[in-house]
């Protein structure tokens, strides 16, 4: 039988690989995705204006998530053992754990005032609440069926 720990890790991963491909998408496409994903008009306006900041910025974030998800993919044992995984992987599913928090408050928010845009940003955040989860069930589980053994 496949220890839990490797479903969640494997999840977790994917979840972020997603993420990342998107702001690779985000980086190349640019405009008004600067808007829809939240980065801002000021963002829009730089890429508009020919300035290579956003784009570098956004590859930045993706080769960031990138690393985020070969480090659930270690943990899930798919690939090698990196170094400080243990570390790396409670860091990765705190990180998006705590950003996936903020969907209280824009639950707050939505209930205050309908409005789509904010619908979407508490998606979002639902969506970093859940990858976080699987990152630290994950972590959990793997520290725990380490001890079994």
């Amino acid at each position: 039988m496949k220890p839990a720990y490797k479903a969640c890790l494997t999840t977790g991963s994917i979840l972020v690989l997603l993420v990342a491909l998107l702001h690779v998408y985000i980086a190349f496409a640019g405009g008004q995705l600067y808007i829809y994903f939240g980065a801002g008009e000021e963002f829009y306006r730089l890429d508009e204006s020919g300035s290579i900041i956003p784009m570098a910025s956004t590859i930045v974030l993706s080769i960031i998530f990138f690393l985020f998800a070969i480090y659930g993919l270690s943990g899930a044992e798919i690939i090698r053992r990196l170094p400080f995984l243990k570390i790396g992987l409670w860091t990765i599913g705190i990180i998006f754990f705590l950003r996936g928090l903020y969907c209280f408050y824009e639950l707050y928010q939505l209930l205050e005032v309908n409005d789509p845009i904010l619908w979407r940003f508490f998606s979002f955040s639902i969506y970093s609440l859940v990858t976080g989860g699987f990152y630290l069930i994950g972590i959990l589980k793997l520290t725990r069926y380490e001890r079994i053994l």
